[in-house]
């Protein structure tokens, strides 16, 4: 986030960090060792109201579509993103599932949810076409299913968070 005259914009969580830590120095030390900004002084961002956005059904389509699986890395893009839009889960929980956890014949998969909790889910109707295809074509292997194909290491967050802007670059056309 951008502020005037480009500079980076200080968070709303660094604003009131900083208040806190004026305000236990204004406390905690003796008066007039540091002098210290009246907190009536510091102005501190307003926090509008979150809006949230959806995928329209034909933007879902059209982003699918625009995955060749025949490239590197595009069957497991299409899998994770198939899994992300059929299941509704966290793109944590996505990054956590192991390939032994998941049993496509009886359409359910265990991962670890957020607070620490081992969750067993069902796939909504049938697993995802792009899902069974990278099954087929990953190979029966253990360890984490969705991974870097040229470090063998777990997909982060962030990484899956930047291909699926790459994919679908926000405000394009999908």
């Amino acid at each position: 986030m951008r502020g005037r005259g480009g500079k980076r914009a200080i968070e709303t969580d660094s604003k009131l960090s900083y208040y806190r830590s004026a305000r236990l120095l204004e406390i905690f030390w003796p008066a007039g060792v540091f002098p210290a900004l009246a907190p009536e002084k510091v102005e501190l961002m307003k926090i509008g109201d979150r809006q949230i956005t959806f995928l329209e059904t034909d933007e879902t389509m059209n982003m699918l579509e625009s995955i060749d699986p025949t490239e590197g890395t595009g069957l497991r893009d299409r899998a994770m993103l198939e899994l992300l839009f059929s299941t509704g889960l966290r793109v944590s929980e996505l990054t956590s599932l192991e390939y032994i956890k998941i049993n496509l014949e009886r359409g359910e998969w265990r991962f670890w949810a957020r607070g620490k909790r081992n969750e067993l889910s069902l796939f909504p109707t049938m697993p995802p076409t792009g899902l069974s295809k990278y099954f087929l074509a990953r190979g029966e292997a253990a360890g984490p299913l969705f991974r870097n194909p040229k470090t063998g290491k777990r997909l982060s967050v962030r990484t899956v968070e930047a291909r699926g802007a790459q994919i679908c670059p926000e405000g394009g056309n999908c």
